[in-house]
Order: C-alpha cells, then structure tokens, then sequence
C-alpha cells in the first residue's frame, strides 16, 4: 500500500518550489522597528565592523579647542615662512624687511599670502585627519566631505552669485568701491600671479571651509548648540579672520559665511560652501584683476 505524508509535511514538488515574494506591507511591523541584533550575534568581523555605531564628534569645548590649536599651528607656519624669508632677505642683501613697517608690507603682500595659503593646506590636513582619527572616525566622513546632488550644488552656486549681484549693487548705490583695497594691493604684489590665483581661488576656499563647515559644524553641531549655533559661531570666527577689511567688508562676509552655513546644512556636505566659497573669491579677484588694468 501507498505510504501517504501527513498534511503538514511538505512534498517534493512544495518543497523545491519556490515561495513568492511577500509584499513590503505584508511584513510585521515589528521587523521593521526591531532593533539589530547584538554585536557578538554578527556572522563575521566585517559586519560586527558594520554594526558598530560611529562615537559621537569631539564636544563643544573640544571642538573649540582644536580649532584653536590649529590656529596656534598656523601662526607657527607663519611665522617659519617669515623667518625663511629674513634669511633670504639678508642672504640677497634686500631691504624689503629692514624695518617692522616693511615687514608687516611683506606678510601682507601677494607673494607672502600666496605661499603661506599654499604651504599650511597639506599641513593643515594632516592636523585634521589626525584629530579626526584621534576619535574614531574616517577623515571624509567627519568632514563632510561627500557629495551633494546636482540640483543642490546649482541652487546653491546660484544663492552665492544672486548674493553676489546684490551686494555689489547696493554697494555702487552708496558709493563705495566695489573692490577692496586689499585685493587690489593683493594684486599688486602677487609676484606670480599663477600662484596667487591658485591660493586664492582654490586652496583658502577649500582648506577654510573644511576646517570651519567642515570640523567646526560637525562638534558644534552635535552640542545642545545644534546646528543653528553651528552656524553662527563658525561665521563669527571665520569672519575674525579676515582683519584686513574695513566694517562693510566684514558685513559682507557674515552674511556670506551663513549662507555658506545654511548651505551646508542644508545639504549635509561641505562640497557646495566650498564651490560657493570658491565662486566668491573668483569674483573678487577677477574685479580686483580688472581694475588693476583699468589702471595700469
């Protein structure tokens, strides 16, 4: 006689056949909000690696802290450069730094700007991948630097030259000169203007906004401060740094660095306010090129 399964036992044909997909809104609900698994219940070192939460950013006062160190390193950047340039000086016999007013024409010259923005990028990296690692995170990841969309990058690329547009006509309107003296006097003394244009245009934008929207938002950010204040203090210490303009100048770029805040908080990447950052100083120094033909 013909041995007969049990309903509940599967068949050949049953079981090699296969199942259906389910529909997503046929899943439990609570697969869905059930937290992962524990970390030692991970099938293999890459996904233990993977479940692994990322620490939180450097706090408040940390975050602060670092920034300043890196300041400090700067300055010692700075003031090696000089010192490299007194022993040139003396060396060639030049009288460009016998005294402190020619000095202070030195540092405050193209040439001196030009170097000194191009020597502290890779110096400055390093600093920031180090303290980044220092916490447990990857570099690009803490800084923000991803991409953003193309739709993102163009509305913003557009806020920053409609900003652009308006600042200068309000500025003709009061009759104020549209270039600053210090970008035409810039131009003046770039000695090689190649270079100027590169430090400029491409690394002071780059290496200031991943140090200010970059490291600076993401501990700022993470604080009861949150993102709001993120923005504000980033844009004041940034606008501190740009002592070589007069009141309006420094207004023009308060409000330049919140929307290079507004922006990089809107996109979670740091990749527009440095594309912005860089379509702002392109400005300025073709204006600043401009006139310095004009009167030539």
């Amino acid at each position: 006689m013909k041995d007969e399964l049990p309903d509940n036992q599967p068949t050949a044909e049953t079981r090699n056949a296969t199942p259906l997909p389910r529909h997503p809104s046929l899943i439990p609900v609570a697969r869905l909000v059930a937290p992962p698994p524990p970390f030692h219940m991970a099938a293999s070192p890459l996904a233990a690696a993977m479940l692994k939460p990322c620490p939180r950013p450097w706090g408040l006062w940390t975050t602060l802290g670092w920034s300043l160190l890196g300041l400090l390193l700067e300055l010692i950047v700075t003031l090696v450069l000089i010192l490299i340039a007194g022993v040139v000086a003396g060396l060639t016999g030049s009288a460009a730094m016998n005294s402190a007013e020619s000095l202070k024409a030195f540092t405050m010259s193209g040439l001196f700007v030009s170097v000194s923005s191009v020597v502290m990028l890779p110096v400055g990296f390093a600093y920031l991948v180090l303290i980044t690692h220092l916490r447990g995170w990857r570099p690009a990841e803490y800084l923000a630097l991803n991409r953003s969309t193309a739709r993102q990058t163009v509305f913003w690329l557009a806020v920053m030259a409609a900003y652009m547009v308006i600042s200068d006509t309000v500025t003709i309107l009061l009759g104020r000169d549209v270039v600053p003296p210090f970008m035409v006097d810039v131009c003046k003394t770039a000695g090689f203007m190649p270079l100027l244009v590169l430090a400029v245009v491409l690394v002071a934008p780059l290496f200031e906004e991943v140090v200010f929207r970059g490291f600076m938002y993401r501990g700022i950010a993470a604080s009861r401060l949150g993102p709001a204040g993120a923005i504000s203090i980033a844009t004041i210490l940034w606008s501190l740094l740009h002592v070589q303009y007069d009141s309006y100048g420094i207004a023009y770029i308060l409000v330049c660095g919140v929307l290079l805040g507004l922006a990089r908080y809107g996109t979670g990447s740091v990749v527009p306010p440095i594309l912005m950052h860089m379509l702002n100083n392109a400005g300025a120094t073709a204006q600043a090129l401009v006139k310095l033909a004009d009167s030539a």
